[in-house]
């Protein structure tokens, strides 16, 4: 059950100094520079779960946050992925949940202790 519907302009990108911990889940995701922005807005963001399902469209999704501790993604399989690609130098966990069976590319992760997929 969602306890929030909301769509957020990206024109208009809010910053998220001190956020440690987001769960991106059943975000209808319109533009392929959200994602991107959002990210970059949150300069001390530690955990993150991100969710995409079939009416999602925007293509790949970039990651590329160096604070990043804790990485889950789940993307179904009728999702218009174009592939994952994951800067995070800092991650030390990550569970990849990819149905859509596109391309990972994932980048600089000397610290990563656990993976799961």
């Amino acid at each position: 059950m969602n306890l929030f519907d909301y769509s957020i302009d990206v024109s208009h990108m809010v910053c998220f100094p001190s956020l440690k911990s987001l769960c991106h889940t059943q975000v209808d995701l319109f533009d392929k520079e959200y994602l991107p922005l959002l990210l970059a807005n949150c300069p001390a963001l530690e955990d993150l779960t991100l969710e995409r399902y079939h009416d999602d469209n925007i293509g790949a999704v970039s990651i590329n946050v160096p604070s990043l501790k804790a990485l889950s993604i789940h993307i179904e399989s009728g999702c218009s992925s174009d592939g994952v690609e994951i800067v995070a130098p800092s991650l030390t966990y990550i569970n990849l949940e990819d149905r859509s069976n596109k391309h990972l590319l994932i980048e600089n992760m000397l610290k990563l202790e656990v993976a799961i997929h």
